[in-house]
């Protein structure tokens, strides 16, 4: 049946209908209340239906092409919704993968996205937030190690660099270090005590500050402040002394005196629970980052996206701490990135 749909019903609504009954596969294979012969027979399905869905998305079909600002607001959604996470920096470029038969009019929709820009002098391209496919239904078929392939090819022609860096978020960090123990790792208590809050801690904290001012923080995600009653605002960093804090608001900075009854660890614990530490938290949460991305290895990360660059020839490079302050990477990472290096000459092998 799924052989004979785009025959029946053209190109591009026979292939989404093939892509949905897999994602609906794999949905299937992966209910906890769906018994054992079904599981068996639903993954049975997906296999088989993955191998013909591989010999449409085969690498001669596909196109590689940039998203640029005058693309249709269809194609530019399309991509927002593909790319995972913070936004990137605002002045990337987006490049995408598409199947040109699966268009009805114009470019056809992305399949797959990832974002690059050029640093300083355009030597040194940078890949961001990818690359990502759209749903389970391509996951499998190839298409993010084709597109960055590509990408790869075409701003290395742009570039005077052999070296192309790729930049990903720890998705899924924070998540992971909530069910990750680390009583046993020789931590001093107090570090001990904000990696605990960080994982729980009550989600507000409301006082009057030494000039009056009432104070009011709250974590719903990532750590807000409102103050006398006014709009609420993301707050991106914070400081700490013995008689103030300071915060850092998108708006700018602004410093907080603290009565003697407010308790200052307290406070940090709040933020840790909103996603920001202070810096003696720096050296525990990178140790615990990497371990988050390569452990137990056995040849593969623990991460997904960090397997996905590794594999395809990538070094690691480094961790960076607080490299995006945006609520959302926060609330997900506390901001950490993880950077890796693609060397010409591997590529060339």
């Amino acid at each position: 049946v799924v052989r004979v749909l785009p025959a029946f019903l053209g190109a591009r609504e026979g292939l989404c209908t093939a892509l949905r009954w897999r994602e609906a596969l794999v949905a299937v294979t992966r209910h906890q209340l769906v018994g054992p012969e079904a599981r068996l027979a639903a993954e049975r399905l997906e296999r088989r239906l993955h191998r013909v869905l591989g010999l449409w998305f085969h690498e001669g079909f596909l196109r590689t092409y940039e998203v640029t600002s005058e693309a249709s607001e269809e194609v530019r959604q399309a991509v927002a919704s593909i790319a995972k996470g913070s936004p990137s920096p605002p002045k990337t470029r987006c490049f995408a993968i598409s199947l040109p038969q699966m268009a009805e009019a114009g470019t056809p929709l992305p399949l797959a996205a990832l974002h690059a820009e050029f640093e300083g002098d355009r030597t040194a391209p940078r890949i961001w937030a990818g690359p990502s496919v759209c749903g389970d239904a391509f996951k499998g078929l190839g298409l993010e190690r084709l597109l960055l392939r590509q990408s790869k090819a075409r701003l290395r022609e742009e570039s005077n660099s052999k070296e192309l860096l790729a930049t990903l978020p720890l998705h899924g960090f924070r998540t992971w270090l909530r069910r990750t123990p680390t009583a046993g790792a020789n931590f001093p208590d107090e570090v001990q005590a904000l990696l605990e809050a960080s994982r729980h801690f009550k989600s507000s904290l409301r006082f009057k500050d030494l000039g009056g001012d009432e104070i009011f923080f709250e974590v719903d995600g990532a750590l807000k402040v409102q103050i006398n009653a006014e709009h609420a605002k993301h707050v991106q960093r914070v400081r700490f002394d013995s008689s103030a804090m300071l915060i850092l608001l998108s708006e700018g900075a602004m410093q907080i005196d603290l009565p003697e009854d407010v308790d200052i660890f307290q406070l940090q614990q709040l933020c840790a629970f909103g996603g920001l530490l202070t810096p003696m938290m720096r050296e525990p949460i990178l140790n615990l980052a990497f371990q988050f991305l390569f452990w137990p290895g056995e040849g593969q990360a623990n991460n997904p996206d960090v397997h996905f660059h590794l594999a395809g020839g990538a070094d690691f490079v480094s961790l960076q701490w607080r490299a995006d302050e945006s609520s959302i990477a926060l609330a997900d990472s506390f901001g950490l990135q993880a950077t890796f290096n693609y060397h010409q000459a591997q590529d060339d092998v």
